[in-house]
């Protein structure tokens, strides 16, 4: 072992190809990880292009985080009027603006998953979770 490695700090520096092939296949790389996804759902954060769904805005799909309002303490507002207007509450991070200027979301794949077939995930943001359930409203404590 001792020996491999004074073979290879021997050979060091090593022979590269031309600086812009390495500085393009670093970007390239970087672009790849670089992205902080934060599912609409559950709030995880994906780094990969590739980890989950971005959509267009659906109500329908988002229907099962649907709250009452009035049980929850405080503004949940996410400033998609579609949204807004039927009480779904999300993870606003989640929200980018497309080239058409229309909101798209991102879902990870297991939050895809149950929203698809109406079901809660099971893995939910814990703000929603504590909506979803009905938590008793704390006015008693003002």
């Amino acid at each position: 072992m001792f020996h491999r490695l004074q073979v290879i700090e021997s050979e060091w520096p090593f022979i590269t190809t031309d600086g812009k092939t390495c500085y393009d296949d670093f970007y390239k790389k970087i672009q790849d990880v670089s992205v902080n996804r934060v599912c609409v759902s559950c709030s995880c954060i994906d780094h990969s292009r590739t980890a989950g769904t971005v959509l267009d805005i659906d109500v329908e799909l988002l229907r099962p985080l649907q709250i009452d309002s009035h049980e929850v303490p405080f503004l949940f507002s996410c400033g998609v009027e579609c949204l807004d207007s039927e009480s779904i509450m999300i993870d606003r991070l989640s929200l980018s603006l497309s080239p058409e200027t229309s909101h798209r979301m991102y879902l990870c794949v297991s939050c895809h998953k149950h929203l698809c077939t109406g079901q809660l995930p099971p893995k939910l943001s814990p703000i929603i979770a504590g909506s979803a359930v009905n938590l008793p409203t704390f006015s008693h404590w003002s």
